[in-house]
């Protein structure tokens, strides 16, 4: 790259996967691990993630629009409490080293590792016209740019949706889970888009699950019937068999006479 010339969007976003990771502690005793992961991010729909883990388990995050932690743990307020503008410093800082990353001559551009697993399902098993909701899970990816759009029927789906912060893996890579709310339909089909700068074009992964058909009411009449006449017809045999039991022990007294 000369110098003067500006650095694109996609290299933008990969120039945070070498140099914005600003802040990332691990601390690993009798394997509880905790975990403090920090990054920034231009030219992408998010400004970037400010979260803590412990033993894996996402226990808050810093929203940065509204400025202020969001604790995921239940009851982890009675035991801790994080002050919001001490994550924002840290991002202040993050974004101006990427500022200052970004205006050298020939900055490094990362290498982007496209996600390796994308997978869809329910996460109660499909009822018609029962309640669900369907999980997108995106894992092995990296940088942690990543976006998910739910689609049914070929058309974005934006109420009902929920789309988790990043969670680290020990590996470095990245992993996302999206959430739809939805009526399972005989007929309806469900596509979760995945776009990543490791892609050549964006994943669509589709659900369309078997949906049991419910039982009409002459089915159910049908199935009744043959049971109370399989049950009348044991009855029937039941009463031939005593009869025929009762004649044979008469027969064998007066044979013994």
């Amino acid at each position: 790259m000369m110098p003067g010339t500006s650095v694109s969007s996609f290299e933008r976003v990969l120039l945070f996967g070498v140099l914005c990771m600003c802040s990332v502690l691990a601390v690993d005793v009798e394997h509880v691990m905790m975990a403090d992961t920090d990054f920034c991010e231009k030219d992408a729909r998010s400004p970037g993630q400010y979260s803590f883990m412990w033993d894996k388990d996402d226990m808050f995050d810093v929203d940065l629009a509204k400025k202020e932690t969001v604790y995921h743990a239940p009851d982890i307020q009675k035991f801790a409490h994080y002050q919001a503008e001490g994550g924002l410093q840290n991002m202040a800082v993050c974004y101006h080293n990427l500022d200052n990353w970004m205006k050298r001559p020939n900055p490094p551009v990362g290498s982007a590792v496209q996600p390796k697993f994308v997978v869809v399902y329910p996460e109660e098993p499909a009822i018609p016209e029962v309640p669900n909701k369907l999980v997108c899970s995106v894992d092995g990816f990296f940088p942690s740019v990543l976006n998910i759009t739910w689609y049914k029927n070929g058309n974005p789906v934006y109420e009902g949706v929920e789309i988790t912060e990043f969670y680290p893996r020990d590996d470095a890579y990245f992993r996302r889970f999206a959430f739809l709310n939805f009526l399972p339909k005989e007929g309806d089909t469900y596509t979760c888009k995945v776009e990543h700068p490791g892609l050549q074009s964006p994943i669509e992964k589709q659900w369309e699950g078997e949906i049991p058909s419910p039982e009409t009411e002459t089915t159910e009449t049908v199935v009744c019937a043959l049971g109370l006449a399989v049950g009348v017809l044991g009855i029937l045999i039941g009463t031939l068999l005593v009869i025929k039991g009762m004649r044979q022990s008469e027969y064998q007294r007066r044979q013994t006479r």
